[in-house]
């Protein structure tokens, strides 16, 4: 799952794409907490870079969409997406573990 950088260039909305690898692996809870982290990134990034694997990202900038995600949706959500994106990885995400440990404080 990732938003779309610049999409807003399109029609003036962003876009988040969300593939199915992310709706088969996590569960309902988790993936609301994923979804909220992205459209967080929607309304507080600059939107010049998308959110994926391809680019190196900003960890304040992930940790500022976490804490957003959390505000809105509550921390339940996104603990349980950053858990899940842990267990996916078996414990190796070092990005998932630290803002993990951040929304956990």
């Amino acid at each position: 799952m990732s938003y779309i950088a610049a999409s807003t260039a399109v029609d003036g909305r962003g876009k988040i794409l969300v593939g199915r690898e992310a709706i088969d692996q996590f569960h309902t809870l988790a993936l609301e907490g994923f979804l909220g982290h992205e459209m967080a990134h929607l309304v507080s990034d600059n939107a010049t870079q998308g959110c994926n694997d391809h680019f190196l990202r900003d960890p304040q900038m992930e940790v500022d969409a976490d804490a957003l995600a959390a505000r809105t949706l509550g921390r339940r959500a996104v603990k349980a997406f950053l858990e899940q994106a842990m267990v996916l990885t078996e414990g190796q995400n070092s990005d998932a573990k630290r803002r993990l440990q951040i929304l956990r404080r």
